[in-house]
């Protein structure tokens, strides 16, 4: 991103619907999804406002999603790659809400996707929680997680969002998809099982 986007605080969401208008409202942090879904964004309000955007996120309405005044990129990308969020889309798991009132009828809301495999932020350690959680069985060892990691980027069940002043990603895998891994890397030797000292 140039000199002028660092500077920028602050995009604007707008939703706009049969019958709903939700001008533009200031967030500070967002993250989208590769096919444009919105994952994370958190913004501040007037409460109402804050209740009626939750509705809507929560499939209480069908609305259009707009974001501009900013740009967003994956980490890693380069400054020219920077784009525009533009058209949103909720997703269809719904999202978690978490407000905080700040006085003079404001709140700060941030809303989070529900969506299997969202992380909040993308690092060795929270993909290790993770790959631990109840969605997969596959056993593993922590110092398989590089390896594993590399596989997943490559393959694109790991996958970085568009961010703004955060760092989230989409972790895409299932159960089979972890346990190919793990095969292959043991059977390439690219992991190994530890052996044990016997007393």
């Amino acid at each position: 991103m140039n000199a002028q986007d660092d500077e920028k605080a602050f995009g604007d969401i707008e939703i706009v619907g049969k019958d709903i208008a939700v001008p533009p409202t200031p967030f500070d942090k967002i993250a989208v999804g590769n096919r444009g879904e919105l994952l994370m964004v958190s913004l501040i309000a007037e409460t109402q406002r804050v209740k009626q955007i939750r509705a809507i996120l929560g499939g209480g309405a069908k609305a259009e999603i707009q974001a501009a005044g900013i740009k967003t990129r994956r980490p890693g990308d380069e400054p020219w790659q920077a784009r525009p969020p533009g058209r949103l889309f909720p997703t269809p798991d719904g999202y978690q809400c978490h407000t905080h009132k700040l006085g003079f009828g404001l709140a700060h809301a941030l809303f989070v996707t529900r969506m299997p495999g969202f992380m909040r932020v993308v690092t060795s350690e929270s993909l290790w929680q993770e790959l631990n959680g109840k969605r997969f069985t596959t056993p593993i060892l922590k110092g398989w997680v590089p390896y594993i990691e590399e596989r997943l980027r490559a393959d694109l069940h790991l996958e970085e969002a568009y961010v703004f002043q955060c760092l989230c990603g989409v972790l895409a895998a299932t159960t089979k998809t972890l346990d190919a891994i793990v095969s292959q890397g043991l059977h390439d030797r690219r992991i190994r099982i530890p052996h044990l000292a016997v007393a």
